[in-house]
């Protein structure tokens, strides 16, 4: 599978939500390092044009608090976000409590609604939110207009503590219900069934890739997987399910794809400021001869769209489902000299042969799910 990749990351929210906490203020303190953000909006920046970047010259972003400063930044990159180092120092204070959470992912759909999927067992799923619910209040506070983050911020807080999430469900009643804060691990990848097996990958974070290693060596060594021997040798099929599944960690979801890609497969087109960047699978995969179907909806994103891309154009891999969310811009975290975070678009991906971009429409399934 080797393919030396940079560590990017497709930041999504339970990346960044891991360092923050309940009830912390975009204070009034006007924003440090100025001079240090203008040059990453001017030297990696994707997304931002001159007209947004002359009102972000390093005066105006001095005179600015941090709720000023990211308004201003969503203007030019719907992504873009400032993270204080008072957030981060006020978290740290506190201690491991303060980042308890409620067992859930969000992520804004194509139409900008806030969409809530909890994990299985989690304090969300057992206060009965639904995989995709509509957010619409944490503790009362209308969310409308804010960022992922800043929705974390009101989400997250100290173990034990209640939190009140009032969202629509999918007959369009509202309802509020109080959530627990538990300081929970879940895990990435899940298999259920046996035939046919199904293997879910929730999300992709550091450890993914080899949790779905794993997994697939397990099954190949089931009896009954493999029939046949030489030309007649038969595999038994499968499905990948990356439904619900927002992304994560880039480096993990290619990590991942090439587990099923053969030798010279395109893995994930990338482009940025520097040109485009095509990366290839420098050696078969254990499982790249192996049959299976991937499972899509609305709410799979960036990384796990990227790994369907790559699957689809490398490995004839059949798709099931709905249309996905339409995630292909790429952000990285820029740590600046205060302790203080900004995160930025540095590039979109490309379908494989072209230089087409799912961002905003996302793609079809090659089979749709009826309802």
């Amino acid at each position: 599978m080797g393919f030396g990749l940079r560590r990017t990351f497709f930041i999504t929210l339970y990346v960044v939500i891991s360092t923050t906490v309940m009830g912390v203020s975009q204070s009034a303190i006007a924003v440090p390092c100025a001079d240090e953000i203008l040059e990453l909006l001017n030297k990696e920046s994707y997304d931002f044009d001159g007209d947004i970047l002359e009102k972000l010259d390093s005066v105006n972003i001095a005179a600015m608090d941090a709720s000023s400063l990211n308004r201003m930044l969503s203007e030019g990159d719907r992504y873009a976000h400032y993270i204080p180092v008072t957030t981060l120092k006020r978290v740290m204070n506190l201690g491991k409590s303060a980042v308890a959470g409620t067992g859930m992912d969000i992520i804004s759909d194509r139409s900008g609604r806030i969409r809530l999927i909890p994990f299985t067992g989690s304090p969300a799923d057992i206060s009965g939110i639904e995989y995709g619910d509509i957010l619409k209040k944490v503790d009362g506070t209308d969310i409308t207009g804010m960022s992922l983050e800043e929705i974390g911020y009101l989400i997250r807080g100290p173990e034990g503590t209640e939190v009140e999430i009032t969202a629509l469900d999918s007959s369009g009643d509202m309802y509020t219900v109080p959530v627990t804060r538990k300081i929970q691990s879940y895990p990435d990848v899940v298999r259920t069934g046996s035939n046919p097996a199904v293997i879910r990958i929730f999300r992709f974070g550091n450890n993914t890739s080899a949790q779905l290693l794993s997994e697939i060596e397990k099954l190949k060594n089931e009896p009954g997987f493999v029939t046949g021997d030489g030309k007649d040798k038969r595999y038994r099929r499968f499905f990948i399910d990356l439904r619900g599944n927002t992304g994560g960690v880039m480096e993990q979801g290619a990590l991942s794809a090439g587990i099923f890609l053969a030798e010279g497969a395109t893995v994930y087109r990338l482009k940025n400021n520097a040109g485009i960047k095509e990366v290839q699978a420098k050696k078969s995969g254990i499982a790249s001869n192996l049959r299976f179907v991937v499972m899509q909806d609305y709410l799979t994103a960036s990384a796990a769209e990227m790994m369907i891309v790559s699957l689809k154009s490398g490995a004839n891999v059949g798709t099931y489902g709905e249309t996905t969310a339409g995630k292909s811009k790429v952000q990285d975290l820029f740590r600046l000299s205060d302790g203080s975070f900004l995160k930025l678009t540095v590039g979109e991906l490309l379908f494989p042969g072209s230089d087409d971009t799912w961002e905003g429409v996302g793609f079809s399934p090659d089979v749709v799910k009826h309802h």
